[in-house]
């Protein structure tokens, strides 16, 4: 009736007497009485009007109990009303997405709340252990309990897909639950290669699709904030589920990153360790370095110090320490908290660092050579002639190249031609190291070059050449003084307190260098490209316009790089041979790209890649996982250079490579997501908006009883009770007032009372 359900419908039966009023009005109605009178003159006017106003009051009163007594029997039937969005309810067709947070993130261990009973805060040790408000599991298990609960239960007779944090390598299939649940396995945590709103946004998409009565996207995750960069989008035809696990109160601080300053260390030359910790503000948390040897990490070969960390409001510290690197050629790094925390594996981290022994390097050899530049060149790279030991590069004398090396300067006096040109670029695609000084006066030549050979020179060099139309000299100016080619250089010791910082002084001191001529090229527009040097005119009108010129230029090619300088290093054409920088400069150009540092050092999930360069004449090379299931891995040449990949990592630890005649070669690290370690949560209400088809629950028993809670029927008893009650205070209230409806009893129930009064 009009919507509604009665819980007890019985009742309504009793809607016909809502007619008493009526009946007993009709039966016991009063009769005027006739009384003799002298003369109606003087009142006719009054009876007239009386009359007229008691008849209203009477049908008003009359109207008033009757809907009294409807109300009531209403109300006594107990009227409810179900949701028109029951949860779960019965459907000819269900579908529903599941997406269920899988990251790394989930295997923090739920902290129980504890509250602590009187009797232990009183020394009571006999008193029941204190209750705790939530069991302390791990929350992928808890996840991976939900999932298997919904398909055995609410989700039984319907049509599931589940998506993971790491997309399937096939398209996730809508499958009858019954299915699913036969062939189901305990989540296990997976990389997480893109966030969890790209996961939903995908079950989302799927479920547009599908033809089904009631639709379900039921999402599953402890809200990291990383995992929901935007909030899930509304569904109008469709009823969401978030269940958030994330828990009230956690302990868990975390190594997010542990590197080396400078990224790649040399031979022989100290270093610092940066370790970035993320933990709870104002809770300081002692951490421990261990520097041991890949082939047998246990043994301690040094241990500094690290200072404590004291977590600022935000939660970050970076603790910094002096490393004197072992005479090895592979080094781990290993850094860990102390203390219990609940995300386990984000206490400790791990860094592979790779000191490659002296870098063999060769000067190109030219018809058309120039002495002088080679000779500046060689010295700047090695000003011991080869008696330093510990120098991190070998110069081999004059003579062709043998393709051994992994340094390649070049003193440009004409544009590579033929086969020369592909060479540089090859030696670069494998992994080398090539350094460029490009003759001034080549840029207005470059139109003469045969197109084949430009082709090859333009992926060598940062851009198109061309004049500069300013004329010199000109002053140099350092655009990037942090970089790697200044990392070794500080300030000399002056005894003033106000020192300048590294980057100050080579900022100051790039200042005295002058360039007499140098070749130009259009601005860079390869973001592979940096320009490290430039400079301007130091003539008034081209310093009005401020016009710089790229002077130095990295360039990564593959997994090589090249440097390119626009003018050969000779007092002709610059004073850079007398810079103080310059040696250190092209000593810290021979380091390894960060590419290749950072192909040794991978997160879980990611592949790894050795370059070419580091694996001479192989074509094939084989990958030892910590597991010990070698596979073999094929060499791979394509634009972006030669190099070895492996399978996408699907264990942390240590990698070997070798040859297939069993020889090492080197090492690869693979670590557990160093963003899933620092735990910032979103809430509830930022990820969905709150509506009728929303519902949030905090765990799968919280989940059961809401749906529970949402199925009931809804009473709605307030409204005619409480209209009952004004009636009753109405009636009274006219009735007292008016005194209209005395009904006389009938003369054979004897006397003249009142019906009211009977009633009474």
């Amino acid at each position: 009736m009009f919507g509604f359900e009665f819980l007890f419908a019985a009742g309504l039966l009793a809607i016909p007497l809502a007619g008493l009023p009526v009946l007993l009005h009709m039966l016991y109605r009063r009769k005027s009485p006739i009384v003799p009178f002298s003369t109606l003159r003087f009142i006719k006017s009054s009876i007239q009007h009386t009359a007229a106003r008691k008849k209203v009051q009477r049908w008003l009163l009359l109207s008033c109990r009757v809907l009294l007594l409807l109300l009531l029997i209403w109300a006594i039937a107990q009227p409810v009303k179900r949701l028109a969005t029951d949860w779960m309810g019965k459907s000819t067709s269900t579908v529903a997405a599941i997406v269920v947070d899988t990251s790394y993130s989930m295997m923090l261990r739920d902290r129980p709340i504890i509250t602590t009973t009187a009797e232990q805060i009183l020394g009571d040790t006999s008193a029941a252990p204190a209750a705790q408000s939530a069991d302390a599991r791990v929350l992928l298990i808890k996840a991976s309990d939900a999932v298997e609960s919904l398909l055995r239960d609410q989700l039984l007779r319907a049509r599931v897909a589940i998506y993971k944090s790491k997309p399937a390598d096939q398209p996730e299939r809508f499958e009858l639950a019954t299915t699913i649940q036969k062939n189901w396995r305990q989540l296990e945590p997976q990389p997480a290669p893109v966030p969890l709103a790209d996961r939903v946004d995908a079950a989302v998409e799927a479920l547009k699709h599908q033809d089904a009565d009631q639709k379900y996207l039921i999402v599953i995750s402890d809200l990291q904030s990383r995992e929901f960069p935007r909030s899930i989008p509304d569904l109008p035809d469709c009823k969401t589920i978030l269940i958030d696990l994330h828990p009230a109160q956690t302990r868990a601080a975390s190594i997010t990153s542990l590197q080396t300053e400078p990224g790649q260390p040399r031979p022989g030359v100290a270093c610092s360790v940066a370790v970035n910790v993320a933990g709870r503000a104002n809770e300081p948390r002692a951490a421990t370095l261990i520097v041991s040897a890949p082939e047998n990490p246990t043994a301690v070969l040094v241990q500094p110090n690290l200072p404590m960390a004291k977590f600022s409001g935000g939660g970050h510290d970076t603790l910094r320490t002096p490393l004197a690197l072992p005479a090895q050629p592979w080094l781990l790094l290993n850094a860990a908290l102390q203390g219990d925390d609940d995300l386990a594996w984000a206490g400790k981290r791990t860094q592979l660092v790779h000191i490659p022994p002296p870098m063999i390097t060769a000067i190109w050899p030219s018809e058309h050579a120039n002495h002088l530049a080679d000779t500046i060149v060689n010295c700047a790279l090695d000003p011991f002639g080869g008696s330093h030991a510990a120098w991190p590069i070998v110069m081999r004398p004059a003579g062709p190249i043998k393709g051994d090396e992994q340094l390649i300067v070049a003193n440009l006096t004409q544009w590579p031609a033929g086969a020369d040109s592909r060479k540089l670029l090859d030696f670069a695609r494998h992994g080398g190291t090539l350094m460029l000084f490009i003759q001034p006066g080549l840029d207005e030549t470059w139109a003469q070059v045969a197109k084949p050979d430009q082709t090859s020179l333009l992926e060598l060099l940062p851009a198109l050449p061309q004049p500069i139309t300013e004329n010199g000299p000109y002053r140099l100016s350092i655009q990037r003084p942090a970089d790697l080619l200044f990392s070794d250089i500080t300030p000399p010791a002056t005894g003033k307190d106000n020192q300048p910082t590294p980057e100050q002084f080579v900022q100051t001191a790039g200042g005295r260098v002058m360039l007499n001529r140098m070749v130009g090229f259009a601005a860079p527009q390869d973001n592979a490209v940096t320009t490290i040097l430039a400079a301007a005119s130091t003539n008034a009108a081209a310093q009005s316009k401020a016009v710089f010129h790229g002077v130095l230029f990295r360039k990564t090619i593959g997994t090589g790089q090249v440097y390119i300088w626009a003018t050969l290093a000779i007092p002709l054409y610059t004073n850079l041979p007398a810079f103080e920088l310059f040696p250190p400069m092209m000593v810290n150009a021979s380091l390894r790209s960060q590419a290749q540092s950072a192909a040794a050092n991978v997160e879980i999930g990611q592949r790894l890649t050795l370059p070419a360069q580091d694996a001479p004449g192989q074509t094939a090379l084989d990958v030892t996982p910590p597991n010990g299931q070698t596979y073999r891995v094929k060499l791979t040449t394509d634009a972006t250079g030669a190099r070895f990949i492996s399978e996408p990592t699907d264990v942390p630890g240590l990698y070997v490579w070798k040859t297939t005649a069993d020889k090492f070669l080197a090492f690869g690290n693979v670590q557990l997501p160093a963003a899933e370690a620092d735990l910032r949560y979103r809430s509830a209400e930022e990820v969905v908006t709150a509506g009728p088809t929303v519902l949030v629950a905090k765990s799968l028993e919280d989940l059961n009883q809401s749906m529970q809670k949402l199925s009931e029927p809804e009473a709605h008893w307030s409204a005619p009770i409480a209209l009952v009650m004004f009636l009753l205070c109405l009636e009274a209230l006219m009735g007292s007032m008016s005194k209209l409806w005395k009904p006389q009893w009938p003369k054979i129930l004897g006397g003249t009372q009142s019906a009211a009064a009977a009633l009474h």
